[in-house]
C-alpha cells in the first residue's frame, strides 16, 4: 500500500495541525444538527413545532421556515432532489461549466463497462462512488489496480438503494467543506484523516491514547469511532510500539472521514478569495439552493489553482464547520435562521 494521494493531508496536518496538535478545541455539549436548529430558533423566540421529521419555525403566527428530515426550507425542491442525486448534480454542474471530476455513470450490473472505462483510461487513479450515497459511505479512492475496483465494486454495491454508481477520476488535494447560506459564504472547513504527532518519547500506541483522551472533551468528536489501521502504518515504516520523532505526522488511517476519525479544520480565514467565489457561484447556479454545503477537492486552500467540486450537500451536517476539532466555529445555524427570517418576510410582504 502506498499514500501518495495523501500527500496533501500530510502538508496540510503539518502546517495547520501539527504545531498546535494538542490544543484541540473543547466542548462541553454539542446539539447535533437538527437540534442545533431547533434551539437557535427557540432562543431567538420562535415557537418551533415538532411532527415526524418535520419541524416548523413560527414568528408571531407566522411560519417562516423549518426543517425537512435535515434540510432547511431555504432548500427548494428542484434544488433538494439535484443534491441529493449525484448524478444529477455532475449533470447540473457541467453543464454551468463548474470544475468538476470527469467520469462515467454505471449500474451495478455494468461491472464489464467500468473495467473496460478504467483500461481505456490507462488506470489512472479513480473514485468509486454510489450515485445516491452519503457520509463517504461506499466510496473508495485511489483505485489503480483491477482488483482494486472489483473490491471496490463490491463496496458500492451494497450502499446503493438506486443501484446506480459513478466511477470518476480521483483528483489529488485536502476536502474542503463550505457552507453557503443565501449567496454568502459562512465558513470552509477541511477535513483530515485521523493522525496523532510525534513528541520524541511516546510510542504510537501511547499517542493514540493522549488522542482518544483529547477528543472525548471534543462533544461532536467522541461519539465518532477513531479507528486505527496498522496497514497504513505499515506503509508509513511504522508499527504500534514506533516512537515518532518531535513534529512527525503519523497517518492512523488513510480516509479523512470524522466517522473513522477524522478532524474538522476550520480555514476561513485562510481561503483563497477565489474558491470562495467559485462556492458562492455554484450555490447560486441551482434554483432555490439558499442553504448549502459544498464539498471540493483542492491542491491548498490558500490558491483556486486546481480546484474541484465534487459534491452539493443540501443537508449538509453544519456541524462541520460550526464545531471544529481546530480553529474557530463559524456562526452557521445563526446565517440559517437569519435566512429564513428574511426570505419569510420577503414571501409574507409579496402574499
Amino acid at each position: 500500500m502506498t499514500l501518495e494521494h495523501l500527500a496533501p493531508h500530510r502538508r496540510f496536518i503539518e502546517r495547520h495541525i501539527a504545531p498546535r496538535f494538542r490544543s484541540m478545541n473543547s466542548y462541553d455539549q454539542w446539539p447535533g444538527h437538527r437540534g442545533g436548529l431547533m434551539a437557535g430558533a427557540r432562543e431567538r423566540g420562535m415557537t418551533v413545532s415538532e411532527h415526524g421529521k418535520t419541524a416548523m419555525f413560527f414568528r408571531d403566527g407566522r411560519l417562516v421556515g423549518g426543517l425537512n428530515r435535515f434540510a432547511p426550507s431555504l432548500t427548494g425542491g428542484l434544488a433538494e432532489r439535484i443534491c441529493l442525486s449525484k448524478t444529477l448534480t455532475k449533470v447540473a454542474l457541467r453543464e454551468v461549466g463548474a470544475p468538476i471530476p470527469q467520469g462515467v455513470f454505471v449500474t451495478v450490473k455494468q461491472l464489464g463497462a467500468a473495467l473496460e472505462h478504467q483500461r481505456a483510461v490507462g488506470f489512472r487513479p479513480l473514485v468509486l462512488k454510489p450515485s445516491d450515497g452519503n457520509a463517504g459511505r461506499g466510496v473508495t479512492t485511489n483505485i489503480t489496480t483491477e482488483k482494486q475496483l472489483r473490491t471496490a465494486w463490491a463496496v458500492a454495491r451494497k450502499e446503493t438503494v438506486n443501484g446506480r454508481l459513478i466511477l470518476e477520476d480521483h483528483v489529488s488535494g485536502v476536502d474542503l467543506r463550505t457552507y453557503v447560506v443565501d449567496g454568502e459564504l459562512i465558513g470552509a472547513a477541511v477535513r483530515v484523516p485521523a493522525h496523532v504527532v510525534g513528541d520524541g518519547t511516546s510510542e504510537v500506541s501511547a499517542l493514540v491514547a493522549q488522542l482518544t483522551i483529547m477528543r472525548a472533551s471534543h462533544a461532536y468528536l467522541r461519539s465518532k469511532k477513531l479507528v486505527v489501521d496498522d496497514v497504513v502504518l505499515t506503509a508509513q515504516g511504522l508499527g504500534r510500539d514506533a516512537v515518532p520523532q518531535e513534529g512527525d505526522v503519523v497517518l492512523l488511517n488513510a480516509e479523512p472521514y470524522l466517522g473513522v476519525g477524522g478532524v474538522n479544520v476550520d480555514v476561513t480565514a485562510e481561503l483563497h478569495e477565489d474558491l470562495a467565489t467559485l462556492s458562492v457561484e455554484t450555490a447560486a447556479s441551482i434554483p432555490g439552493l439558499h442553504a448549502v454545503g459544498l464539498d471540493l477537492m483542492v491542491p491548498d486552500v490558500t490558491s483556486g489553482e486546481g480546484a474541484f467540486i465534487t459534491e452539493l450537500n443540501s443537508r449538509a451536517n453544519l456541524s462541520m464547520n460550526q464545531w471544529p476539532a481546530y480553529g474557530e466555529g463559524r456562526p452557521v445555524t445563526g446565517r440559517i435562521l437569519d435566512a429564513m427570517e428574511r426570505l419569510g418576510a420577503r414571501d409574507w410582504a409579496g402574499a
